[in-house]
């Protein structure tokens, strides 16, 4: 019991700081022993799509949804799964899901964006494509081309407005190098 706190405790810190194969590691570990514990599978989840094990994610964010029922954030999580996956029509379904669940009102629209995003191929290819630009704008900016990076962040801007973390990394770009 006291390495599972152990386990625990070295996989969420694991998680916060973006050591995301640290975390699978430990979460592996603590699901070993008890598969049916309440958040151990959504936080796997989390860990295996930041590194981009899709499928995996999927299997435990079910079994999360099996253990715990519909609840707010697993149904928003597996619904990004999909969007961000090229699940197009699964990701529909989800967020019409995640939507009725929703109390919030600027969330909501941004979720309703998504929904609208996703019915329509052409406009989700678009969507994708923009992942693609973030994905590059994010390695240009751990390397320290803050042009590149503000080019590729844009241009995923001008594709999908709804991932948060684009103006974000924009408004850090902002701060940090131009001191705005």
């Amino acid at each position: 019991m006291i390495l599972h706190g152990i386990y625990n405790r070295l996989a969420l810190n694991a998680l916060t700081t973006g050591d995301y194969s640290t975390a699978e590691k430990y979460f592996k570990k603590i699901l070993s022993k008890n598969k049916s514990r309440e958040g151990i599978n959504y936080n796997y989840a989390i860990a295996l799509m930041a590194m981009k094990k899709y499928n995996e994610a999927e299997a435990h964010l079910q079994k999360e949804i099996e253990i715990t029922g519909e609840k707010y954030n697993t149904l928003k999580t597996i619904s990004e799964l999909y969007y961000n996956s090229g699940q197009r029509e699964k990701a529909h379904e989800y967020l019409k899901k995640v939507l009725e669940k929703c109390a919030d009102e600027n969330e909501s629209a941004i979720i309703k964006t998504k929904i609208k995003n996703s019915s329509d191929e052409k406009t989700y290819i678009k969507c994708i494509e923009s992942l693609s630009h973030f994905e590059n704008g994010v390695f240009h900016l751990h390397n320290g081309d803050w042009e590149k990076a503000r080019i590729e962040f844009l241009k995923a801007l001008n594709l999908d407005k709804t991932n948060p973390f684009i103006y974000n990394n924009l408004g850090y770009i902002c701060m940090m190098k131009e001191k705005k």
